[in-house]
Formats: structure tokens, sequence, C-alpha cells
């Protein structure tokens, strides 16, 4: 899966629990969106301990990132 750059100008915030990155704090950050695979989506929402987002749907689930720095 290829990482993509965010747009500084974008309100994006990681998607991860614990995560304290946003797009004020870090100037450039790889960034991977919630895969559409319905059964990877929701493996990848466990580990990032965000549960809270099992119930959107998949196209609303595809909208959040995971950071890496």
């Amino acid at each position: 899966m290829a990482s993509q750059k965010i747009s500084i100008s974008r309100r994006v915030r990681c998607v991860f629990q614990s995560c304290t990155s946003n797009r004020e704090n870090s100037h450039e950050i790889s960034s991977f969106r919630i895969p559409k695979d319905p059964q990877r989506a929701e493996l990848w929402l466990k580990v990032c301990e965000r549960l809270d987002l099992l119930d959107k749907d998949l196209e609303k689930m595809h909208q959040y990132y995971v950071f890496t720095i």
C-alpha cells in the first residue's frame, strides 16, 4: 500500500487512539487510509482502538487516516 502526503491545508488527524499527530504539529507526514476491504478495515480499527468507528459505512471509514512520521 502506498503512502500519500497530506496537504497542510486540510484538517486531518490520525485515527489511532493514542496518536497526537495532526496536520498542525507535523509538517510532512505519511498517511494511510483505512482500507475499503471490510475485514481489513475492522482489523485496523481494532488495532487503533477505535471500535466506535465500526458502525460507519466503508466509504466513511475510508476517509480516516493512520499516520507515520
